[in-house]
């Protein structure tokens, strides 16, 4: 499964007083943000090495690291986003 975000900015919920208060949707964002963070660690720490690819022939490694690059792009794009949502949330007026 490949995941695809839009290029377009993420649609932001919208701060009023009914709704979720300021403060947590943007703090939502920073926990989205923080978790991603983590993933992007243990994605670097298990980046693909030409020793465990070699006996798969002389395709695998590079098949296997297009593939790692590609979930480290998701893991980005993710964090990218729910930061342009913290960001677009903490923008709107006073909310509660």
């Amino acid at each position: 499964m490949t995941l695809t975000l839009q290029a377009v900015p993420p649609m932001a919920p919208c701060v009023h007083r009914n709704g979720t208060s300021k403060q947590e949707l943007v703090d939502q964002q920073i926990a989205i943000m923080d978790a991603t963070d983590t993933v992007l660690a243990a994605l670097r720490a298990a980046n693909p090495n030409g020793r465990d690819y070699y006996p798969l022939g002389d395709e695998a490694l590079v098949r296997a690291a297009a593939e790692h690059k590609a979930r480290v792009a998701q893991a980005q794009a993710i964090r990218a986003e729910a930061e342009a949502l913290a960001l677009a949330i903490q923008a709107q007026g006073r909310g509660r």
